[in-house]
């Protein structure tokens, strides 16, 4: 006989990752493509504004000229 567990709660909205989790994930200090390439396709899919995309690809783009 298989055990009944009760129904769970629907979640309202998906949560947004952290930076902890990057640091969990180790994808912490990926190159700037590829962190650009990620908020393009967020961006993209509208899981974040036009104003903090914007905002989020100057800190990059700022980033990778002081890196190169």
């Amino acid at each position: 006989m298989m055990k009944k567990y009760p129904p769970r709660k629907p979640v309202s909205q998906a949560a947004a990752a952290t930076g902890s989790t990057d640091a969990e994930s180790g994808n912490e200090g990926e190159s700037v493509a590829r962190e650009l390439f990620a908020l393009n396709a967020m961006y993209e899919r509208g899981l974040i504004p036009e104003a903090e995309y914007q905002a989020r690809k100057a800190e990059l783009e700022a980033a990778g000229k002081s890196d190169a």
